[in-house]
């Protein structure tokens, strides 16, 4: 999935690298704001009038924690959206990484239809968006 990610938008797959190794990574795509790409699934294709960049995965190692590494991947990907002309940055956290996404500028987001989507994700799971 992540191979059909870079097929579709190789401008929001990168690495970020510092120190002599990988300090993080960012896997991103053009998407639909208030809707949330099926888990363990394809797309197939990007939206024809997308209006966010969705941040699918994003992970920063424990060398580039405390060194800025996801404050220049978040940097990033702001300037790509920019570049884009999407107006915000949206994605599901999990795994209790919350605070995380808040300290970085994103809000959490609810509906009933995203509760609907969310629930394959997981109990912990939660829409979040930035808007730049």
């Amino acid at each position: 999935m992540f191979e059909e990610k870079l097929d579709l938008f190789p401008d929001g797959c990168f690495a970020f690298e510092g120190g002599g190794g990988l300090l993080g990574y960012a896997i991103s795509h053009p998407w639909v704001d208030n809707d949330i790409p099926s888990l363990d699934a394809f797309l197939d294709q990007l939206p024809d009038a997308p209006d966010c960049l969705f941040l699918h995965d994003v992970a920063i190692s424990a060398e580039g924690r405390g060194r800025g590494a996801a404050a220049t991947l978040i940097e990033r990907l702001t300037d790509i959206a920019k570049r884009e002309r999407l107006p915000s940055l949206a994605l599901v956290s999990m795994y209790g990484t919350e605070p995380l996404w808040r300290r970085r500028g994103f809000d959490c987001f609810r509906s009933d239809a995203l509760s609907v989507q969310l629930a394959k994700y997981g109990a912990a799971a939660v829409y979040m968006k930035k808007i730049i």
